[in-house]
């Protein structure tokens, strides 16, 4: 399998309420966490034992549903909200394909590595998409260099003779002005994880995310009531990614490997860098398709990434 940092575990308990649950993922600082229930087995000669069974994941998207929802349907606990997202786990000796083809499913975005024990499915570690685009960062010379030269046109232009390829996504935009209750329900409806913020003549300012509302759990609810403009201003600020169209895949892999981040928006660049007008959006969810779709034009590329 890929060789992938490994960090510490932090799950979370199915029982616990949901702002207790989010406050944890704060407290860590990580985007997602996977939850647990305790149940009982026997442990032979009559005697039984608790086991952890895993539940779910829970992530910053469900925070966004759980605040849109809360005054309909009350309190949830983590239970309820990680059942949404099933656990997809993956072997410590995992080929990078295979690992690859997992995250390439609509809304999969982290996965569990898993070890099998006397004491049932043990998570060693979670694997992100974003670990997954560093590895193709760091190793992209053992591929195969039609992976390297491809463009963003030329993924454009795959779009339009090869189905497989899915459309590269229209960027989604907020104003200054918007209020961030309506940022979050456009985030809830739209099933989306991040927009961009854009000044009153179209041109890209800023983004927001939904790891960005850890800010409004650190503090209070109120925060959703001031506008885009006013939470960028209490918030830790990223500098924006963007790229050219003409920019190469794997341009566009080192700029998200770099910055550590999930969204690079493509732009339409004017004589100056203020003039920079959001075209599309590509996500580590795009890259992982491509390179997955690009390997089925190239069998070196395929081979590649079935022996890693």
């Amino acid at each position: 399998m890929i060789e992938i940092h490994e960090r510490p575990l932090i799950s979370l308990a199915a029982k616990d309420d949901l702002h207790t649950s989010f406050n944890r993922l704060v407290e860590y600082g990580i985007h997602a966490a996977p939850v647990y229930d305790e149940v009982e087995i026997e442990s032979g000669l009559g005697g039984r034992r608790k086991v952890k069974q895993w539940v779910g994941l829970l992530d910053w998207r469900d925070f966004v549903h759980y605040v849109i929802q809360f005054f309909d349907e009350g309190d949830k606990s983590a239970r309820d909200i990680a059942k949404n997202h099933p656990l997809l786990p993956i072997v410590e000796d995992a080929s990078l394909l295979s690992v690859l083809a997992g995250f390439g499913q609509q809304g999969v975005r982290r996965r569990p590595v898993v070890a099998k024990d006397d004491q049932g499915e043990r998570i060693l570690t979670i694997v992100s998409q974003l670990d997954v685009v560093r590895w193709l960062s760091r190793h992209h010379k053992q591929l195969s260099p039609a992976f390297s030269n491809i463009t963003i046109q030329n993924v454009v232009e795959k779009e339009q003779t090869d189905p497989r390829f899915s459309k590269l996504r229209q960027v989604c935009n907020v104003m200054k002005d918007t209020m961030m209750a309506d940022v979050l329900r456009l985030l809830d409806q739209s099933n989306l994880n991040g927009v961009s913020v854009v000044d009153h003549v179209g041109k890209l300012v800023a983004n927001i995310s939904v790891s960005d509302l850890q800010y409004v759990v650190e503090r209070n609810l109120d925060n959703l009531f001031m506008t885009v403009e006013h939470f960028l201003q209490r918030v830790p600020r990223r500098p924006l990614i963007t790229c050219p169209p003409t920019a190469t895949l794997m341009e566009v892999i080192d700029k998200l490997a770099n910055a550590g981040v999930h969204r690079i928006y493509v732009v339409n660049r004017g004589v100056l860098r203020a003039d920079e007008e959001p075209m599309a959006v590509i996500t580590l969810t795009d890259v992982i398709n491509a390179v997955l779709l690009l390997a089925t034009h190239d069998a070196t590329l395929a081979s590649d990434i079935s022996a890693k």
